[in-house]
């Protein structure tokens, strides 16, 4: 007799349903996670992120994660800096690791740097500080030699946006860096406590560090799978790489992929969204390591859509979807699609001096292509694009919110993939999907893409074909001819 009384599990019917649908198919391609509904919030305005960012850090005792492409060196990233100190010197079983990418994060040298901002903690606390830094094999040889500092990136970077706060995790698209905590619109998802989805992407950083430059306290960068590990520092891999990226390439190439493939394994089944009316699959893309899974997880979602939604919303800010996935919109989905960029003036590099200065019109030139292809095919009635446009501010949020046919958004993408050429090609990309069944949680998504959507009007052919939008003719022969750099 006299065992405990265990409340019974629920049981979940997902059935017939747009979540039931999606995970029928991702369960045997991608990791599935279930998670409870509440423990998912997104943050709205970036002011939120940085003290979402400040709060996990303040509040950390063994564990603080921080992945992104740049840290910058203004005033409110030294806050990060300093809340990060001040967390080691309460907490001395606090771990601190850092992943960055290598070009982005050495340009400026060590004075002002991202690079510049971590020594010192690397420095005073190295053997509980560690800062891994990215270089893409794609950069080599004379080409490294001869592109400049401020344009080197363009061959790939390190893109994953990944912050864990002891157990909870935070994916979003937006850097470290001052103008993603004022004025840049951008998402953010929040997952409270949920362990195994956290300890996966742990395992995510811990992987592309085992690949990753190693900072050490005299602030050079070492391949410790060479070098070993410097004595009174840690290293947050098991592993590393004995490849050097830039000389080795191709035997660093296969070394990432065997490292990357284990990420991509399915760990449920069919059956096991009878656990949980919310699930969580995510998706890992690293072209230069041949490992394209959040594209083939991208082109199942939609193919799910073909049949079972009635609307998708998608944004990428910098214009280039990839051609494979305009195929799937016109060919392989009856679904709505409404399409998300910015506009010329809410481009990053609008107003940038230089040559950069005309990025937002060779964007505006791949824009006027999709739209003429929509007008081709006869299917304004159904794929729509829009532009963001906000006084002072931004845009650069990506993901794609998915409704079923009464109107409630039931999945949702986001992480730091842009879905373009060169997302898909040369850079490291995190993402998750999102799909419940919660109406709470359905709102939530709902709130989220409305927070993206509300400063967005259609455009038309006249828009895209404006005189002012003209680009030049070397900006239209770049984008014809490097299309897959930007």
């Amino acid at each position: 007799m006299g065992g405990a009384f265990k409340k019974p599990q629920p049981v979940y019917n997902l059935k017939g349903t747009v979540p039931g649908a999606l995970h029928k198919k991702l369960v045997d391609i991608a990791p599935s996670f279930p998670v409870k509904a509440d423990s998912i919030r997104f943050l709205i305005e970036p002011k939120d992120f940085l003290e979402h960012i400040l709060e996990g850090i303040k509040n950390a005792k063994k564990t603080i994660i921080l992945s992104t492409l740049y840290l910058g060196t203004g005033p409110a990233e030294q806050q990060i800096i300093n809340a990060i100190t001040s967390a080691l010197e309460e907490n001395p079983e606090l771990r601190v690791t850092f992943l960055f990418d290598y070009l982005r994060g050495t340009r400026g040298g060590k004075e002002k740097s991202s690079l510049g901002m971590v020594l010192p903690l690397v420095i005073k606390h190295g053997d509980r500080v560690d800062a891994s830094f990215y270089h893409t094999p794609k950069l080599k040889g004379i080409l490294k030699r001869l592109l400049p500092e401020a344009a080197n990136e363009v061959v790939g970077v390190h893109h994953m946006k990944i912050y864990i706060f002891d157990d909870d995790l935070t994916l979003t698209g937006a850097n470290l860096s001052d103008w993603y905590f004022v004025d840049r619109q951008d998402r953010y998802v929040c997952i409270k406590a949920e362990q195994k989805l956290r300890d996966y992407f742990v395992n995510v950083v811990k992987v592309v560090n085992s690949f990753s430059y190693l900072l050490n306290k005299n602030g050079d960068l070492i391949l410790p799978g060479k070098v070993g590990v410097p004595d009174g520092q840690i290293g947050s891999s098991d592993q590393y790489t004995p490849y050097d990226p830039v000389t080795e390439d191709k035997s660093f190439i296969r070394y990432a992929f065997d490292r990357v493939l284990p990420l991509m394994s399915n760990n449920a089944s069919e059956s096991s969204f009878k656990d949980s009316d919310t699930w969580i699959y995510p998706m890992i893309q690293m072209g230069p390591a041949h490992v394209r899974h959040e594209e083939y997880v991208i082109d199942t979602i939609l193919s799910v859509c073909r049949y079972k939604l009635a609307k998708i919303h998608m944004s990428s800010p910098y214009f280039n979807i990839t051609d494979k996935l305009s195929g799937k919109i016109f060919n392989d989905t009856s679904a709505d699609v409404h399409v998300l960029t910015a506009s010329p003036s809410a481009n990053g590099f609008f107003n940038a001096k230089n040559y950069f200065k005309h990025i937002p019109f060779g964007y505006n030139l791949l824009e006027l292509d999709f739209y003429r292809e929509i007008l081709r095919r006869k299917q304004q009635h159904r794929v729509k694009v829009f532009e963001y446009s906000r006084r002072g501010w931004t845009f650069h949020s990506k993901g794609m919110w998915i409704k079923d046919f009464n109107g409630k958004t039931r999945a949702t993408v986001i992480g730091s993939s842009n879905f373009s050429q060169r997302s898909a090609d040369r850079d490291t990309e995190a993402q998750i999907l999102i799909s419940s069944n919660d109406r709470d949680l359905s709102q939530r998504m709902e709130r989220d893409r409305r927070n993206n959507f509300d400063f967005a009007h259609q455009v038309d052919k006249y828009d895209l074909e404006s005189i002012k939008r003209a680009p030049k003719v070397l900006v239209r022969l770049f984008v014809r001819r490097f299309r897959n750099y930007l």
